[in-house]
């Protein structure tokens, strides 16, 4: 899934620009999400990040939309992969972020 800024250039090193995530794809599935996941993009020494510190996820490229895509999928892959699992197969930091994700 492509990920799209709006018209507002790509920040600048040290700005912080934040993009909603509604929708994420799963092997061709469209999951609309109960409420957006924001990630907030920044340009670090020419490498642009895309994270989201509640969910632990954070993607990176050589522009923004690179670091945008690359966030978008580990969180598409995490939706999926946590709703896979039983309560039963996940101890520890794991047990809250895999209710993160399914209250996605």
């Amino acid at each position: 899934m492509a990920a799209t800024l709006d018209s507002n250039p790509s920040p600048k090193s040290g700005c912080v620009k934040e993009h909603p995530v509604r929708v994420i794809n799963t092997n061709g599935k469209l999951h609309s999400l109960n409420r957006p996941v924001v990630l907030q993009v920044k340009n670090e020494g020419g490498t642009y990040f895309a994270e989201n510190d509640f969910l632990e996820i954070c993607g990176y490229g050589d522009t923004a939309s690179e670091a945008l895509d690359d966030a978008i999928k580990d969180i598409a892959y995490y939706y999926e992969y946590y709703g896979n699992l039983n309560e039963n197969e996940v101890t520890g930091h794991g047990v809250t972020i895999r209710n993160r994700f399914l209250d996605l």
